[in-house]
C-alpha cells in the first residue's frame, strides 16, 4: 500500500509525497533563487524589483535559467550523503507517485506542444519530450534533493510508514524522525518541480527542433 493512500488520513504521510497541499499545484513552480535558499536552510527573501533593461535579450534568460538549474544540482548532488542517498533511493522506488507525476507533466507539456504541430502525432510529441527530458534524471535529481535535505532516520520513517500502513500515522506523527519527515519533506518536493521547471525551460530550444524537424519534414514530404 503507498503511502499515498486515502485509508491514512488527510493531514499526515497518509497522503502522497507530492500533493498533499492540495491548495498549491504540483504542476511548474519556479524560482530558482529561493530555491537555493531553502537548500541552504534559509527563508526566501522578498523578490527583488526587476530593474532589466526591457531589451534584455532572450538568450540572457535562458542562461540564466540554465545557470540555476545547473547550480541546484551541482547542490543537492555535493550535499546528499551516502546513507541518506540508500534510504532516499528506497523511498522513491517504493513510490509510483513520482512516475505518475512525470507522465502527467509530460502529457501536459504535449498538449501545449499539440496544436503548433498539426503535422506530428501526440505519441511523438510526448516521445521527443521524454528523450530531452528523461525520467531518469528527473528521478535522480529527486534522490539526491531527498538525500541532502532530510537524514537517513527520517528518510527510514516515511519507508516504515509505507510498509505499515496500519501505523503510519503514528510512526510519522507521533515520533521525532517522523515529524521532522514531514516538516521537511515540502520543501524537499518543492525544490524538486522547480529544477524540473528550469530544465524544461533550458530544453525547450532543443524540444522545438526536434518537433520542427518532424512537422516540416511532413509538410514538404
Amino acid at each position: 500500500m503507498a503511502i499515498g493512500s486515502d485509508s491514512m488520513g488527510t493531514d499526515s504521510m497518509g497522503t502522497d509525497l507530492l500533493s498533499k497541499n492540495k491548495s498549491v499545484p504540483i504542476l511548474f513552480r519556479i524560482a530558482p533563487p529561493a530555491v537555493l535558499q531553502v537548500c541552504h536552510g534559509k527563508q526566501p527573501d522578498e523578490p527583488a524589483p526587476d530593474n532589466r533593461l526591457p531589451q534584455i535579450e532572450q538568450g540572457q534568460r535562458l542562461m540564466g535559467m540554465r545557470t540555476a538549474a545547473l547550480v541546484l544540482l551541482l547542490a543537492t548532488s555535493l550535499t546528499a550523503c551516502g546513507g541518506s542517498k540508500d534510504k532516499a533511493r528506497e523511498l522513491v522506488d517504493i513510490s509510483g507517485a513520482f512516475k505518475e507525476h512525470y507522465d502527467e507533466v509530460v502529457e501536459t507539456t504535449m498538449r501545449d506542444y499539440s496544436p503548433r504541430y498539426m503535422a506530428v502525432m501526440d505519441e511523438e510529441i510526448r516521445e521527443v519530450v521524454e528523450d530531452k527530458v528523461p525520467f531518469d534524471e528527473i528521478r535522480n535529481l529527486r534522490i539526491d534533493t531527498l538525500a541532502a535535505q532530510l537524514q537517513p532516520d527520517e528518510l527510514n520513517a516515511a519507508i516504515r510508514a509505507h510498509d505499515n500502513p496500519a501505523q503510519s500515522k503514528d510512526i510519522l506523527n507521533n515520533t521525532p524522525e517522523g515529524r521532522a519527515f514531514l516538516d521537511k519533506i515540502f520543501d524537499a518536493e518543492d525544490t524538486v518541480e522547480n529544477t524540473f521547471q528550469a530544465l524544461l525551460k533550458e530544453r525547450e530550444p532543443a524540444i522545438l527542433e526536434a518537433l520542427d524537424k518532424i512537422n516540416n519534414k511532413r509538410l514538404n514530404g
